[in-house]
């Protein structure tokens, strides 16, 4: 029985391609950390209150079934004493707050519509997942390009056929 093995050629286009999408991944993570750390640098701190989750619907496009998760409405003072309430970009399902209860909140004083609350969710979880997916595309392409200089050097060390 012959045993089927990839080809040096298909683990380099592998590889590469990997390369490329876990490069491309780790650069987009780095922008919205580093956007991230601006963000909260520039930041004031206020107490809020979860005061409504509003339900996030999106359509799955393998079978046209439909995903509901739920955004946070959160409502807090400025230091000027003005009340800002904002949805969260961020939405799950089950909803990781209920109505009424207490979070922190940052905002840009000079936009607070912008506002968001201070979870490593909320403020870091595309960051993470974006640099988590990136770093393992590049450890596959650390494992393939490992293969490929094995697969190379058992083909030296092959007795050649005449």
């Amino acid at each position: 029985m012959k045993t089927q093995t990839s080809s040096p050629r298909s683990l380099f286009l592998g590889a590469l391609f990997l390369l490329l999408a876990g490069s491309v991944l780790l650069a987009i993570a780095a922008f919205l950390t580093w956007r991230t750390y601006g963000y909260i640098d520039r930041s004031q701190t206020a107490s809020g209150t979860i005061t409504a989750l509003v339900p996030v619907h999106s359509t799955e496009s393998d079978d046209n079934s439909e995903n509901v998760t739920y955004a946070p409405v959160f409502t807090f003072k400025t230091v000027e004493g003005r009340t800002v309430s904002v949805t969260s970009h961020s939405s799950s399902n089950p909803p990781g707050f209920d109505p009424g209860d207490s979070v922190t909140v940052l905002y840009d004083p000079a936009d607070p519509a912008q506002a968001q609350i201070d979870t490593v969710w909320q403020l870091w979880g595309v960051p993470l997942l974006l640099g988590g997916m990136g770093a393992f595309f590049f450890f596959i392409a650390a494992a393939f390009t490992l293969a490929l200089r094995s697969l190379a050097r058992r083909a030296r060390q092959a007795p050649s056929s005449v």
